[in-house]
């Protein structure tokens, strides 16, 4: 088998493979005899007409069945004779096919993404420090009370108090919309709980039930979700359940109430350290991402449209699923966010080829440094899954292995390797310092 290749724009390749024509006879020969067995023709009994009737009254079949079943036998070998990586189907064409003659056929292949690396080792990076204090402490225990908060429905008449529990359902207003009953999505917010013009809470104190109310919310510009950031929309709101919220005290006794703890002083100090685990990993890993950046950006890549139109039908999926917006229009999708279906589809295809490089990137550092998934840390990730959701490992390690979901954990795993790995090489300087709530409010 003779295979030539020649290499195509966006990570894809063109094979021209030519099949002998002894392996071609002999698949011609394989068809014929399949077709002879179970052929009906005139005059004889059904797997006993002669070879050459059958040859030629069933030359097309024969014709199409030899082209599929060669270039399925084929092409494996061809990719593996070329030694590249496919992430896909190819797209396959040939002109005609007979007996007796080489069978040539060209295979447009889509391959994996092609990198060249950056240095990424002594990366300069900057990373933030947050002083906590006894007040943070309070605020998250003032959160776990309110999680143990005992809801009672108020009366028939009442209006929105602050820190009611209050069930809205929402719409984003456009020309079409305005006076339509439909396109509200559910939501439940606490009343006042924030000051921020993005969110709804602010606005529903006052408010009675059923009685619907117009606001604008100005996103800022480095919300969290880019498609509305540094815009400002018009909702409508319309409560439709208040509820009081009484919440316990703050003592032993709550403490206690959760399990754990026998004094809330414990509770505290638990409280404590587990703040200071999490501002210390987030700080870590935004240092972690902005290194990763800063090799993205200096790296060059070749990447596959179609891995690129994949990866953008994930992101507007996992959109779609953040805004519990059932819709798969996506011009419709871009009006909701106020962006033109243009602007919107340009945004996905950003957001796709920048997942692609990070992944990409990190995938052939481990590479390079040889880093290794050991059995004990993916054995230590599926205890930590198996505590999640109160299974035994084993049960989860089974699922995962009839399910293929090993070699995604395995994949995110080796992508953590290589993220400690450029943290570790790169050069650290501390940030600035930010109070707990400024921590938190950053985007």
């Amino acid at each position: 088998m003779e295979v030539k290749e020649r290499k195509l724009e966006n990570a894809s390749m063109e094979l021209a493979i030519t099949v002998p024509a002894e392996e071609v006879t002999k698949q011609f020969d394989i068809e014929y005899k399949k077709i002879q067995k179970k052929a009906k023709i005139d005059g004889f009994r059904p797997g006993k007409a002669p070879i050459e009737v059958v040859k030629k009254k069933f030359k097309d079949s024969a014709l199409s069945g030899a082209a599929e079943s060669l270039i399925q036998s084929t092409y494996f070998d061809a990719v593996k004779q070329a030694d590249i990586r496919p992430i896909d189907y190819p797209k396959v064409d040939f002109e005609t096919i007979e007996d007796g003659t080489p069978f040539s056929y060209t295979a447009i292949v889509d391959l994996y993404p092609e990198v060249e690396l950056a240095d990424y080792t002594g990366i300069p990076a900057e990373e933030i420090r947050v002083k906590l204090t006894d007040k943070d402490v309070d605020t998250e225990i003032d959160a776990m009370r309110e999680k143990h908060a005992k809801i009672t429905p108020r009366e028939e008449n009442a209006v929105v108090q602050k820190g009611d529990q209050v069930e809205i359902k929402v719409k984003q207003l456009t020309d079409e919309n305005q006076d339509s009953e439909e396109g509200f999505s559910p939501m439940q917010v606490i009343a006042g709980k924030s000051n921020n013009n993005y969110d709804f809470d602010p606005h529903v104190i006052g408010m009675a039930c059923n009685q619907p109310k117009e606001v604008s919310l100005s996103y800022p510009k480095d919300y969290r979700v880019e498609a509305i950031a540094g815009e400002t929309l018009p909702y409508q709101i319309v409560v439709t359940a208040i509820n009081e919220r009484i919440l316990p005290a703050a003592d032993d006794e709550f403490a206690k109430d959760l399990g754990e703890f026998e004094t809330l002083d414990e509770l505290r100090k638990k409280t404590r350290d587990d703040m200071e685990r999490y501002v210390t990993e987030r700080a870590r890993g935004e240092a972690k991402s902005e290194i990763l950046k800063k090799i993205v950006e200096a790296s060059s890549y070749q990447i596959p449209l179609s891995m690129i139109e994949k990866e953008k039908t994930s992101i507007f999926g996992r959109l779609k699923q953040r805004f519990n917006i059932n819709l798969d229009d996506q011009s419709m999708f871009a009006a909701l966010m106020g962006m033109s279906p243009e602007d919107f589809d340009k945004k996905l295809a950003e957001e796709a080829e920048q997942s692609i490089k990070t992944s990409v990137t990190l995938g052939e550092i481990a590479l390079v440094e040889k880093l290794e998934v050991t059995d004990d840390k993916y054995n230590e990730q599926l205890q930590k899954i198996a505590d999640q959701y109160q299974k035994s490992r084993e049960e989860i390690a089974e699922l995962f292995d009839k399910n293929g979901m090993k070699q995604n954990v395995q994949s995110e795993l080796l992508f953590d390797l290589a993220m400690d790995f450029i943290y570790e090489k790169a050069k650290i300087k501390k940030g600035s310092t930010f109070s707990m709530k400024e921590f938190m409010e950053r985007q």
